[in-house]
């Protein structure tokens, strides 16, 4: 778990510049919409998506959940990012933190079939919703 939190925030720091897309964009574990101006880097389990002039980010993890559930996974990553205590939702658990540059960030994670995603945006920007709605697993 250790090792994902690591990977995430790693994900989170990273602002090195992408590809940029209009199309859909495959990842080694679902596809999804990538609107122009945005870039991408993908590491392993992680995604990380930066939109135009950094102002929004998005971040997917997607792992075993070895074991744990949507609650205990929300706990252990809440802890050390300084969140809000997880609370659940009608398929997993949110919280909110802050990044290190103080911009408000919202994570959901959720675990279905041994397999945990967490979905994390910090930022606003009005393409994220549509983002997110375009993703479709494998």
């Amino acid at each position: 778990m250790l090792k994902q939190l690591m990977a995430f925030l790693a994900a989170m720091a990273i602002l090195a510049a992408g590809v940029s897309y209009a199309a859909p964009q495959a990842f080694s574990k679902y596809a999804l919409d990538i609107p122009e101006g945005w870039t991408f880097h993908e590491d392993g389990n992680v995604v990380a998506i930066f939109g135009p002039h950094n102002v929004a980010a998005i971040s997917i993890v997607m792992d075993t959940a070895d074991g744990m559930t949507a609650r205990s996974i929300a706990e252990a990553m809440s802890g050390p990012l300084q969140g809000t205590t997880p609370r659940p939702t009608h398929d997993g658990y949110v919280f909110t933190f802050q990044n290190d540059q103080g911009v408000d960030s919202f994570s959901r994670i959720s675990v279905a079939n041994g397999i945990f995603v967490m979905v994390t945006v910090t930022g606003d920007h009005p393409q994220v919703a549509g983002i997110l709605g375009s993703i479709v697993y494998r």
